[in-house]
């Protein structure tokens, strides 16, 4: 039945299609049973229009797909961290804190209860999430006894019972805040400033996203972690933020991350990566580094000024490459690249590219160039292995054409 489904039935497809661009969803077994269940009890909805049916998957869809399987202290030993590092860092102002993917808000209920406890007053707890229906359970701050799992004696008290039904106190209330926010589709920044934040939690989320959509969500959430920050999450996706290689790992902790220094980190690597790269194989690229050390003495500001007058290429090569040699800034290797590309050195060109891959987190564009330096060069090694990464990145169908014209092969 599945199978029937998944070759013919176009609202099957819609719906999948809406699952991966809206909400950035890997499509698994799991997720398909829950579609077809979805697609069962609204069986009407091959009757709607497209834009239609897109306006009733935005509003009912998403909650439905998703267990919002939570519960108050769910991660105590996250709270634990924050507690610890409440006290340990100089925290001026507010704690600021950012639940990603928060739900039905227990989670930032229960850091509200906890620092109630410690006697701390000076915090601010942000939800965000795509689930309009969670969000608004959230704000309202009613629950269930399932959101206890039997604790429902300590809770009690931070609690209005009626009926069956659980309201948080409203003092508990003050210093949280729920948005709605698709950080596929929005800039983060338009709702918090850079590094704004001092905890980012991220707890059974990522397990939902395919690759493409953790890679942009993971890069947002890195705008607004402060320097000093933790980026916790739980110990089953812990592999995921270490994999994107955004954040760093604790020495100590496999589920907590901090925020890199990429300045640190690019010098380092850099320099290792370089070293390789030194030597060329190009007679006239060669020139370009032994004219380096006739600028070595000149100091960054010095050897921009000098770009201004100089009309030799070879000397211009070298002045740009010596800018970045003193920087490792990786838009100082980005301008070298292009200086080459530009005066036809695409062997260096490809060579400096792929380093500069190695260590940065590639937009689109900086693929494609380094596929164009491959065609160019032959280099068709190179030009597979990049393949395979785009489209694991953003998934072309012309980069899966041609990545089955070159092979012979699917790409899987």
């Amino acid at each position: 039945m599945q199978s029937s489904l998944l070759k013919k039935n176009t609202l099957f497809e819609t719906i999948c299609e809406f699952l991966s661009i809206e909400c950035g969803f890997k499509i698994t077994n799991a997720t398909i049973n829950r579609i077809l269940e979805f697609i069962q009890h609204n069986s009407f909805l091959e009757q709607l229009s497209y834009e239609e049916l897109i306006v009733f998957l935005r509003k009912n869809l998403i909650s439905f797909i998703l267990n919002n399987e939570t519960y108050f202290f769910r991660n105590k030993d996250q709270i634990d961290k924050i507690i610890d590092y409440y006290k340990t860092q100089q925290i001026r102002g507010n704690l600021k804190i950012l639940s990603f993917g928060c739900s039905t808000g227990e989670e930032c209920y229960s850091l509200s209860i906890k620092f109630f406890l410690e006697n701390i007053n000076n915090y601010e707890i942000i939800g965000i999430d795509i689930d309009k229906d969670a969000l608004e359970k959230a704000k309202k701050g009613e629950y269930t006894e399932n959101s206890f799992r039997g604790n429902i004696d300590f809770y009690k008290n931070f609690f209005v019972k009626e009926k069956n039904k659980y309201l948080i106190k409203s003092f508990l209330k003050t210093n949280v805040k729920f948005i709605e926010i698709n950080l596929l589709k929005e800039n983060i920044l338009k709702y918090f400033e850079e590094e704004y934040f001092d905890i980012i939690l991220a707890n059974n989320v990522l397990i939902y996203l395919d690759d493409k959509a953790i890679n942009v969500v993971l890069n947002q959430l890195n705008q607004v972690l402060n320097k000093n920050g933790l980026f916790l999450t739980s110990k089953e996706e812990s592999h995921i933020v270490d994999n994107s290689h955004i954040f760093t790992k604790d020495e100590f902790d496999n589920s907590v991350f901090k925020k890199i220094n990429i300045e640190d980190v690019i010098k380092q690597e850099f320099r290792e990566l370089y070293e390789s790269n030194i030597k060329s194989d190009d007679e006239n690229a060669e020139n370009i580094y032994k004219l380096k050390d006739r600028y070595k003495n000149l100091s960054i500001e010095q050897l921009k000024n000098l770009l201004q007058q100089e009309k030799d290429k070879f000397k211009i090569l070298a002045i740009y490459y010596l800018i970045f040699e003193n920087s490792y800034n990786p838009e100082d290797l980005k301008n070298f690249i292009t200086k080459l590309i530009e005066n036809g050195f695409y062997n260096e060109g490809r060579k400096w590219l792929k380093t500069y891959l190695m260590i940065i987190n590639p937009t689109e564009k900086d693929l494609n160039d380094y596929i164009d330096l491959c065609i160019k060069t032959k280099n068709y090694d190179d030009l597979i292995n990049i393949l395979k990464k785009k489209i694991k990145l953003f998934k072309n169908e012309n980069d899966i054409k041609l990545y089955k014209t070159l092979t012979g092969k699917n790409y899987e």
